[in-house]
């Protein structure tokens, strides 16, 4: 396993200390992680800064990209149209699409390798063959639904299988070859294959959308510094704002925390070359960038702080369609190329 480089300590200082200094959180109630307004788990989550781009490694040398997030991120609502695949189509890039449908910012950190999944292995140990048990710590969520995750346990690697059949899902950790067994103590880091292999790449972390409603404002903020921690010697690293639709327009439990908390509270953490409102500008330029003419509907949402209804998919709150996919990819793109990535 590579070094993990700067430790994730500095970045979750800043982020604490701003939290310390930011208004009281409004907390909000309930264990749906679905918030009114917010991507919905069941499906597959301001201006342009003009400064110059900051001494270090933005060196006009990268030659791909990761995007880490939950379902805005996926693509839900896009009809098949997703920002990284937009992203790779402008930039010409190798995009990794690192969006998990439903996710929070802790499954997010462990799959992206910030702050990786601490394991407890029921027995002790992995066998010398075959699978064994795993339990993970906290409210990590490391897959969602079926699935597998490639990655190492106690240098031993191997693949981690999730079956939902059983209350809240069961993990099964499988070396890829027999040998020796191997003891696991409590707390061992599963680390993750693909955390691994984008560790170097250009990293855009778009994560948050459910965590809001149980209000994890703080820990979201501690999970995003953790991201931008493990990105490979400080390199070029981007932290989008978060996003919202109907249900969460001003006044409501999301907007309070999440527009008006931690949005701020990542633009003072991360400053005009990594922080990108983008909710901001989906509102204010997003439709004059689609050529789309404003509806009644769309100056209500811009009326309501919430961007319009035009770049949204209907059937899902906070989710973008393919235009609202596609126009955020374009700013995102100018706003990359402008601080020197590509």
């Amino acid at each position: 396993m590579r070094n993990r480089g700067r430790g994730w300590g500095q970045g979750l200082q800043a982020a604490v200390a701003i939290v310390a200094a930011t208004a009281l959180l409004v907390s909000c109630s309930g264990d749906d992680p679905d918030p009114s307004g917010n991507p919905d788990p069941s499906q597959s989550e301001g201006s342009q800064s003009q400064s110059q781009p900051p001494d270090g490694p933005q060196t006009g040398t990268v030659t791909s990209l990761a995007c880490w997030g939950d379902s805005l991120t996926a693509g839900s609502g896009g009809d098949g149209t997703t920002y990284p695949d937009v992203l790779a189509e402008l930039t010409g890039l190798d995009v990794f699409n690192g969006g998990v449908p439903g996710e929070r910012s802790a499954g997010i950190a462990a799959r992206e390798g910030g702050r990786p999944a601490e394991t407890t292995v029921v027995g002790g140990s992995i066998p010398a063959e075959g699978g064994v048990e795993v339990k993970f710590g906290g409210d990590v969520v490391i897959i969602r639904d079926e699935g597998t995750l490639d990655g190492t346990l106690m240098d031993v690697h191997g693949v981690l299988t999730k079956d939902q059949t059983r209350v809240k899902g069961a993990y099964t950790f499988t070396r890829d070859e027999a040998g020796d067994p191997v003891e696991v103590p409590d707390g061992t880091p599963f680390i993750t294959d693909i955390g691994e292999a984008n560790r170097d790449a250009g990293t855009i972390i778009w994560a948050g959308h459910n965590d809001i409603r149980l209000g994890g404002g703080q820990e979201l903020l501690d999970n995003i510094a953790t991201m931008v921690d493990y990105v490979e010697d400080g390199g070029n690293y981007l932290v989008l704002g978060l996003s919202n639709g109907t249900g969460a327009e001003k006044g409501t439990p999301f907007y309070q925390e999440g527009v008006e908390f931690v949005n701020p509270a990542l633009e003072e953490a991360y400053g005009p070359d990594h922080y990108l409102d983008v909710r901001r500008w989906l509102i204010d330029e997003g439709l004059d960038a689609a050529g789309i003419e404003a509806t009644d509907q769309d100056e209500t949402d811009i009326a309501n702080d919430v961007p319009p209804t035009s770049l949204r998919d209907p059937s899902a709150q906070g989710h973008l369609n393919s235009e609202g996919y596609r126009v955020l990819a374009e700013y995102i793109r100018d706003f990359i190329a402008e601080h020197g990535w590509i």
